[in-house]
């Protein structure tokens, strides 16, 4: 008899937040947590990782074509004054970056067929260390 094959498992949010607690320790957080998935900016994915990610960077829908604009992410942090380069500053350029020339034209390389493929995807970036009367976790 052959076994059928099993569907990949994937990471539930509280199980990715499992794995970021044993890897960082119950102390530290990720400082800022890009997700490609889609859908990923929700309740449910900001509360299972409040405690291990300061500042989550998700799309509120879909996400495949262009992706992120990693070149001017990783541009942004080589240049970038390590004293003075905050957390909010970095998730800040995440987003900012998405919807630039670059992305534009990369888009547009990837799919003539819809060059305005970018104005479909939402990205936004939520400080999670902040609790609802302000105070940082």
């Amino acid at each position: 008899m052959v076994a059928e094959p099993k569907a990949a498992e994937i990471l539930k949010n509280s199980e990715l937040a499992e794995c970021l607690r044993k890897w960082l320790g119950k102390e530290k957080k990720v400082a800022v947590l890009l997700m490609s998935n889609c859908w990923m900016m929700n309740l449910h994915t900001m509360y299972a990782l409040k405690d291990t990610v300061k500042c989550l960077v998700a799309p509120q829908g879909s996400i495949d074509v262009p992706g992120y604009n990693l070149k001017d992410i990783f541009n942004q942090i080589n240049k970038a004054d390590s004293i003075r380069f905050k957390i909010n500053d970095l998730a800040i350029v995440c987003v900012e970056t998405f919807d630039n020339t670059y992305s534009k034209a990369k888009a547009i390389m990837l799919d003539r067929q819809e060059p305005g493929i970018l104005e479909q995807f939402k990205i936004f970036a939520v400080d999670l260390s902040k609790t609802t009367d302000g105070e940082s976790r």
